[in-house]
């Protein structure tokens, strides 16, 4: 099964709690009189298959940057409540790269989300809308670039909807290759390099600021 075949679950808006520390909702609840535009709806009686204290693997986008691609930034604690699935997780703030991430949190543009295959997801229709009955979470959590007008509640789609938001962010990689695909391996580090000292020097210009 293609990675393209995911179901997504776009959450609600990364809060950043101070000193790299995250947090905010994975899923939050709503009812069948107020899905999402997929029509479809989570509840507490949703299945998500976790435990209180459970700790999931935190990724940026799904792994689907071209810079940080598949690289682990900690490991997120989740639990529910009477809103929904809250997540917490710490950022490395030393790491310039686990740095611009939560500078990004900061000013509003990270969302969470998470990911998992339409064979597990089991839904059930009530009244017009379908009520999501078991949605496996744990495989991964993502912070995820929100789209400008933001997200009103959590929302269903598929992860090819949204590779878009996969372009490497500027402040990551700005020299990247056009073509990072077929670039050398010696190409992409220089690039890693470059964007690093790039990095650098927005960050000295933001205390300036």
């Amino acid at each position: 099964m293609k990675n393209d075949d995911m179901l997504v679950v776009l959450g609600g808006e990364i809060k950043a709690l101070g000193n790299g520390k995250l947090g905010g909702y994975l899923v939050r609840f709503t009812d069948a009189d107020t899905p999402d535009m997929e029509n479809d709806f989570f509840t507490k009686d949703t299945d998500f298959d976790i435990e209180r204290g459970d700790r999931v693997t935190v990724y940026y986008n799904h792994g689907l940057d071209p810079v940080l691609k598949k690289r682990k930034l900690s490991k997120g604690t989740v639990e529910t409540d009477s809103v929904g699935v809250w997540i917490e997780t710490q950022l490395a703030m030393r790491d310039e790269y686990e740095k611009a991430i939560y500078d990004m949190a900061e000013s509003g543009k990270l969302g969470w989300s998470s990911g998992t295959l339409p064979n597990l997801i089991e839904r059930e229709p009530v009244k017009k809308a379908n009520w999501i009955k078991h949605w496996p979470l744990g495989s991964d959590a993502s912070l995820t670039p929100t789209p400008a007008a933001g997200l009103q509640h959590t929302q269903v789609t598929t992860l090819k909807s949204v590779q878009h938001l996969a372009e490497a962010d500027e402040r990551f990689a700005a020299l990247l290759p056009e073509d990072a695909s077929t670039a050398s391996e010696q190409e992409v580090a220089n690039a890693e390099a470059d964007a690093k000292r790039l990095l650098t020097e927005l960050n000295l210009m933001e205390l300036e600021v």
